[in-house]
């Protein structure tokens, strides 16, 4: 069974994000490169990544196959923090999680009633261990 953190973007109740240029280039990519890659932290550990984008702002990354270094939670709470983001992991705890206290008042109703109240976490550590133990 393959591992996932799925990222949704919210903006005043409706779908948003920042520009897909800003994640890629949060990501260590070029703000021209393709909407799907590799998040390396050495040679023998990736993951990959795909990202939908509406209007040129990244509404959904996908990250399948999360390895279980804290360079990557990392980058993934920095995301959280600059974005206006959720993620939550179908794998793990299914409890959504942001960064930014403000983020709950974004969320459609829909999202709050399917996943319940988001977590806020502080950190790369307390993201890891909010989705996974």
């Amino acid at each position: 069974m393959s591992i996932s953190i799925i990222i949704l973007g919210y903006w005043n109740q409706k779908e948003g994000g920042m520009p897909t240029s800003e994640v890629l280039e949060l990501f260590g990519k070029s703000p021209n490169n393709d909407l799907e890659g590799v998040l390396a932290h050495d040679e023998k550990t990736y993951c990959e990544y795909s990202i939908t984008q509406e209007n040129n702002a990244a509404t959904v990354i996908s990250i399948d196959r999360p390895y279980g270094h804290h360079s990557l939670y990392e980058l993934l709470f920095e995301l959280l923090k600059r974005g206006p983001y959720m993620l939550f992991s179908p794998e793990g705890r299914i409890v959504p999680v942001v960064a930014r206290s403000d983020m709950p008042e974004h969320l459609p109703e829909n999202v709050i009633e399917a996943f319940g109240i988001p977590v806020v976490v502080t950190d790369g550590a307390s993201l890891s261990s909010t989705l996974f133990g």
